[in-house]
């Protein structure tokens, strides 16, 4: 029988249905999130490890859901006009089980590189997380059924300063309860070594660099038959507004021949077994071979080389940049030159990317004016 009366509902059911509602409000987090990533930079925010981002995302949007929806419940009279009975009680307190143990494996997983764990473990929503939210919708509807059909409580019996219930015990868990995310919050925006320092330090450094940012050609050309390549090919996608989605590198020659843009390319390698100071070891491949082969001396008329534009430190902060020359090898003159430099904290880009891309294999077919050779 006392499983199924409905009583007004202590300070420890209250808790109960406070962590609750913070499992319903995970699903309308949209609002929420959209607030939060108006005050924190969301490229620096992912830059941040897995598992903080796992922490300072379950504060808030289970963390502090729940602590205010208590605080609400204790300190009005809301709380006070509610019946529940012990099976309401139950029922959510093992929906709060099942999705607390389901956030933790969420947190755990995500620790774990490559993204599948995550995968595997989302998987499982529909059968952990589903049911158990839609006992906390179901408990809810029987909670607010049996709280309108009886108000037993006048206004006047509320007791007039609700806040008087709580103990110094529970201000106390309260406060610890927003404390830990406060400072954990506190440490990643303003702790040494944190993305967001890093950002705050590199942004400076950024803008000042971007002022150099762009390309330059100062001889036009007109196609070419080999080129010597001494970089791989750094490329940014999908930039709008100074930032960008995507970063890639790759080997840097293999499509001029694919496309039928040269008939050789060549590079070069450190040779490790001659003794006779830095040499080097040069290898060309045609459009024709398969295989590459070495020569004696590159007959490119070209070579694409990269110059670093900062040091070790502005490195540590997540600064890149390079500019990118191409050199007449018969004249020794500087054709074409491209200055772009990157923000990893912030995904920040700066150089010259037509249709909000930029790679260096596009910057040299367009600087040398490369077309399909036709026989």
């Amino acid at each position: 029988m006392g499983n199924s009366v409905p009583l007004q509902p202590t300070k420890s059911q209250l808790l109960n249905i406070a962590v609750s509602f913070a499992s319903l409000m995970i699903w309308v987090s949209g609002p929420t999130k959209l607030a939060f990533f108006t005050f924190v930079d969301p490229a620096v925010f992912r830059n941040i490890p897995a598992y903080q981002q796992g922490l300072g995302l379950t504060a808030l949007y289970y963390w502090f859901p729940a602590v205010l929806a208590y605080l609400v419940l204790v300190l009005t009279p809301v709380g006070s006009r509610l019946k529940l009975t012990k099976r309401n009680h139950r029922s959510l307190f093992i929906a709060n089980i099942v999705v607390a143990l389901y956030l933790i494996a969420k947190f755990l997983a995500s620790t774990i590189e490559g993204g599948g764990a995550s995968f595997a473990v989302a998987s499982y929503s529909i059968v952990i997380f589903y049911p158990a939210w839609f006992l906390i919708i179901f408990t809810f509807a029987l909670i607010a059924i049996s709280s309108i059909r009886l108000r037993s409580i006048d206004a006047e019996d509320i007791p007039p300063n609700i806040g008087c219930l709580m103990g110094r015990r529970d201000w106390g868990l309260v406060t610890t309860a927003f404390a830990i995310p406060v400072i954990f919050g506190i440490y990643l925006g303003y702790g040494d070594g944190t993305a967001f320092q890093k950002a705050r330090a590199s942004a400076p450094i950024f803008d000042e660099k971007c002022k150099s940012a762009g390309d330059e050609v100062h001889s036009v050309r007109n196609g070419a038959k080999g080129v010597l390549f001494r970089l791989g090919n750094s490329s940014f996608g999908y930039i709008k507004e100074g930032r960008y989605g995507s970063r890639g590198w790759g080997v840097l020659g293999e499509s001029f021949l694919h496309r039928k843009l040269l008939q050789f390319i060549e590079f070069q390698r450190n040779s490790r077994s001659l003794k006779n100071g830095e040499n080097v070891i040069f290898f060309r491949k045609d459009s024709s071979e398969s295989k590459e082969y070495r020569v004696e001396a590159p007959k490119s008329e070209y070579v694409v080389i990269a110059k670093d534009l900062v040091d070790d430190q502005e490195k540590s902060i997540g600064l890149s940049g390079r500019k990118v020359e191409i050199i007449d090898l018969r004249t020794h003159e500087v054709v074409a030159s491209s200055t772009y430099f990157a923000s990893t904290m912030q995904r920040r880009f700066c150089g010259f990317a037509p249709e909000g891309a930029y790679s260096v294999r596009a910057f040299i077919i367009r600087s040398l004016n490369l077309k399909p050779i036709t026989k």
